[in-house]
């Protein structure tokens, strides 16, 4: 008899966790779900648009065509932040405060698969390079694998004495601190910055950029930039395909959006760049925020 009464009150705290899980997992779908149907509204009010823009173009009406209007003025480029503030929107709707300490341009959350642009937080379990690494992720492809950089690991070398680099760059940077990226191609160095309309550079996301060093040293000379507008990063972080999926289905990470603020220039950050995990983490709210209290960075 006592050995049934053990089995059904397993049962029933195994039930109550499953039932926990699919209604947070129903909660992000709606979220989702949601925010698909807007972008899907919002484009074909612009297929609409275009199509009488197009209209008038044929009919050679200078008036008229300065007269049409877009559908809206929301950018499909930005399409993180209109998420991030359905997000925001749908949890002030049913009372949850999660995200009270979110502003304007600074805030993250969870997201429920990888993608370019997003951070991967290790769990605060893990030890050795990826020691509560925030890192941003490059490039994500099931075919070739995934690339990122660890943002928050200064090293104590600043660019004025790291070996082989140009004096020009020396000259608009000297006092950057230059961060340490991952355990793979140690001697390779990436430049990350938040610059708009700067050349040569890949965009991995909104006011986020990869390159552009030329342009950079010449805006870093003119006084025209911040010098801690830059990061130097030495080495990166590789995952082979499937590799990072197999760390995800063990709990190795945490997935997460955060804003472009958040990621290249936060102030709170820019004092201590270890902090960027535990940021990220707390805004994020709920259980994530109390990780980065329990496991605070002293």
């Amino acid at each position: 008899g006592n050995q049934i009464s053990f089995h059904f009150k397993f049962f029933l705290k195994d039930s109550k966790k499953t039932i926990e899980k699919m209604k947070h997992k129903l909660s992000l779908l709606l979220v989702f779900t949601l925010f698909e149907t807007i972008r899907s509204f919002y484009s074909i009010g612009k297929i609409k648009n275009n199509l009488k823009r197009e209209k008038l173009a044929l009919n050679s009406n200078e008036e008229h065509r300065e007269n049409v209007d877009p559908a809206s003025n929301l950018d499909l480029k930005n399409w993180r932040d209109y998420r991030a503030k359905l997000i925001k929107k749908t949890a002030d709707e049913i009372s949850n405060d999660s995200f009270k300490k979110w502003d304007n341009d600074i805030w993250a959350h969870q997201i429920s698969c990888v993608e370019k642009g997003c951070l991967l937080l290790a769990h605060e379990s893990l030890q050795g390079v990826f020691n509560q690494a925030a890192v941003l992720i490059t490039e994500h492809c099931e075919e070739k694998g995934t690339f990122g950089l660890i943002l928050n690991h200064p090293t104590k070398r600043t660019i004025a004495n790291l070996p082989g680099l140009g004096e020009d760059l020396k000259m608009a940077f000297d006092k950057c601190t230059v961060y340490y990226g991952g355990p793979v191609s140690s001697n390779s160095v990436t430049t990350m910055h938040g610059v708009d309309d700067i050349e040569n550079t890949e965009e991995v996301s909104p006011h986020i950029y990869l390159g552009g060093i030329e342009e950079l040293i010449k805006l870093g000379i003119q006084k025209k930039i911040k010098a801690n507008c830059m990061r130097l990063v030495q080495g990166h972080a590789a995952w082979e395909p499937g590799q990072l999926k197999r760390e995800l289905e063990a709990n190795f990470w945490y997935v997460a959006c955060a804003s472009p603020k958040v990621i290249n220039e936060y102030s709170k950050v820019q004092k201590n760049p270890w902090l960027l995990w535990h940021e990220v983490l707390d805004l994020m709210g709920g259980n994530y925020a109390n990780i980065a209290k329990k496991h605070r960075y002293l």
